[in-house]
């Protein structure tokens, strides 16, 4: 037993042995205690710490000994305290050295610095601000008078708080919010006595609005309705309620709500919440949206179809108010205006443009060389065609003759119109009586900054009326895009009346004109021959061509009926119907292969 007992006493030494061989030491020490800064009087600094085993002191040179001591410099494990004894520094140079307090392993370096003769001190060199700004203090150790200065970009942003004594002191100033969105700023503050100086640097970040809502949108139906937003900002903001007069605004706790009444208009309507921040340029808006009355009945895909791809003028007309007549070369298909199925395709005819007359006449147009154009008349029953000659173009203008418009009745009183490209011109050919007057020609729109038109699918002038001195009107990829209308065409007068929304690669290949409500009407096609243009129909109030009004725009690259860009070089049409109290606008486009209808119901 006893044997055992010494054993297990022997053991339990070696095992304590080993735990203390296997202790290498460990120094705990704040940071602030390893950097001891000195004014130049010098003084007397504690340096405590904690060691887990005993410790010394190791210096790294020698050249403190005649201006600074350690005291002590080795102990033993648990809390100790060294002073740092300095004296005062009678240089112009400020003075430093480092010593470690090391236990096994581990050690410590301590870092001393005295100020020379004269001079200050800061505790910190540099402040960084995000855009709100706040406060900052500066801890001066000097042993003179001192002052400070702002830079003179700052001064307005930079202010200072409070100033206290001498020696140990703060000197604390305010830093006022950043309100510029794109540049961030700096600026700097020197606390001086004489021919000493330090420099503090403060940084502060531009503002970037952060705006939170409970919809960025709303839509309304045409019947009218409501809707609410809440919103959130890292700014003081207000709420502008829209500047229209269908809109109303009232807000309860935070929450905005708006009521809007019936729409009276064809296209959708926009309203704009919009939200003014503190901050200049940080402003944000909410959208409403209300749909209008224009109504999208049916859209088709024509790329089957054999009107499809055969050249770049794709027409689109009327035929006794009961077919649509879709035609492109030597094809001639008959739509339903109901839905826009296909009725029948009449094949062997041959033309370059096509359209129709008020009296259930189709007009064929060829595109011959410079001086060789025809223009024909047909009368369909069924699949059955009988087509006759109504004119010729004898080249007295530079150029061919396409996109044919006609009214009125050209077997009695009527008259047929077509567009001269590269030269600008209109061409206009008066039935007086069944009999074809000489055609008169005039340059579209002469002084208006017109570019050339360099090919007749790119353009269309049509009558105003069954007669010349009705009027005319003109659209086309000009560098213009504009409707332009010539009230009296013996003088060739023309007036611009609505700019559309076409840039380069876009332009108006189709126009037509109605009545419809006591008011006048022109729709406008824009097409395109380079694919991403916004190409659509434009249909515009003309009742005053002094202010016309844009009243609905049908976007084709929007509907969905759209197989693909085809790249076919431009073609597009449109027309307008009034039947049974209502407007139908029929738009085709040759590049996005659709045909669609749009209907107006009287308001």
């Amino acid at each position: 037993m006893k044997r055992t007992a010494l054993f297990v006493c022997l053991a339990s030494m070696v095992m304590a042995c080993q735990e203390l061989s296997q202790d290498n030491g460990k120094i705990t020490i704040e940071e602030a205690a390893l950097t001891q800064q000195f004014v130049t009087e010098g003084g007397v600094a504690e340096v405590k710490f904690n060691a887990t085993s005993d410790w010394n002191v190791q210096q790294y040179n020698t050249n403190h000994y005649s201006w600074a001591s350690i005291t002590p410099t080795s102990g033993g494990p648990g809390e100790n305290t060294v002073y740092v004894t300095v004296l005062k520094n009678e240089t112009n140079d400020h003075r430093d050295f480092s010593f470690l307090i090391k236990t096994g392993a581990d050690s410590k370096e301590v870092k001393v610095f005295q100020k020379q003769k004269d001079a200050l001190t800061v505790t910190d060199n540099k402040f960084e601000f995000d855009a709100f700004g706040g406060q900052f203090e500066i801890e001066v150790i000097a042993n003179i008078d001192y002052e400070y200065e702002i830079s003179e970009n700052a001064t307005e942003w930079i202010t200072p708080v409070a100033t206290k004594g001498l020696e140990s002191t703060k000197v604390i100033f305010n830093v006022a919010m950043n309100k510029n969105i794109t540049d961030d700023r700096q600026a700097t503050v020197k606390i001086k006595s004489g021919n000493f100086e330090e420099v503090i640097t403060v940084d502060q970040t531009k503002f970037v609005p952060e705006w939170s809502y409970s919809a960025t949108e709303a839509w309304i139906s045409k019947d009218g309705g409501n809707c609410e937003f809440t919103f959130e900002a890292n700014q003081e903001f207000e709420v502008i309620a829209p500047a229209v007069d269908w809109v109303t605004m009232t807000e309860s706790n935070g929450t905005y709500h708006f009521e809007m009444k019936a729409s009276t208009e064809y296209d959708t309507r926009v309203a704009y919440v919009n939200l003014i921040g503190d901050v200049p340029g940080a402003d944000s808006y909410v959208v409403i949206y209300q749909t209008g009355h224009a109504e999208l009945l049916w859209e088709k895909s024509i790329l089957n179809t054999p009107a499809a791809h055969t050249n770049n003028m794709v027409n689109l007309s009327i035929l006794n108010d009961e077919y649509l007549v879709l035609g492109n070369s030597s094809v001639i298909t008959l739509m339903s205006p109901e839905d826009g199925s296909i009725i029948t395709t009449i094949d062997g005819v041959s033309y370059h443009s096509l359209c129709t007359d008020d009296a259930g006449h189709v007009i064929l147009g060829t595109f011959g060389d410079y001086g060789a154009s025809e223009i024909y008349y047909a009368t369909i029953n069924g699949t059955d065609v009988q087509v006759n000659h109504l004119a010729s173009y004898d080249g007295g203008i530079w150029s061919r003759l396409s996109n044919y418009r006609a009214a009125g009745d050209v077997t009695k009183n009527g008259i047929v119109t077509a567009l001269a490209s590269v030269s600008q011109y209109w061409a206009a050919w008066e039935i007086t009586d069944g009999v074809v007057a000489p055609y008169k020609c005039g340059q579209i729109a002469p002084n208006a900054g017109i570019g050339t038109i360099w090919y007749p699918g790119y353009g269309v002038v049509i009558p105003m009326g069954p007669k010349l001195s009705d009027g005319l009107a003109y659209c086309a990829y000009d560098g213009v895009y504009a409707l332009q209308v010539c009230t009296d065409p013996a003088s060739n007068t023309w007036k611009q009346v609505y700019k559309t929304f076409s840039t380069w690669a876009e332009g108006g290949s189709g126009v037509d004109v109605a009545e419809f409500n006591g008011r006048k009407y022109a729709a406008i096609q824009s097409t395109t021959f380079t694919e991403g243009a916004d190409v659509g129909c434009y249909l515009v109030d003309i009742t005053d061509l002094d202010n016309a009004k844009l009243v609905h725009q049908l976007n084709i690259w929007e509907i969905s009926a759209i197989e693909a860009y085809t790249a076919y070089d431009g073609g597009g049409d449109c027309r307008l119907l009034v039947k049974d109290d209502a407007m139908y606008l029929y738009a085709v486009d040759g590049n996005y292969n659709i045909v669609t209808c749009v209907k107006f119901p009287k308001l």
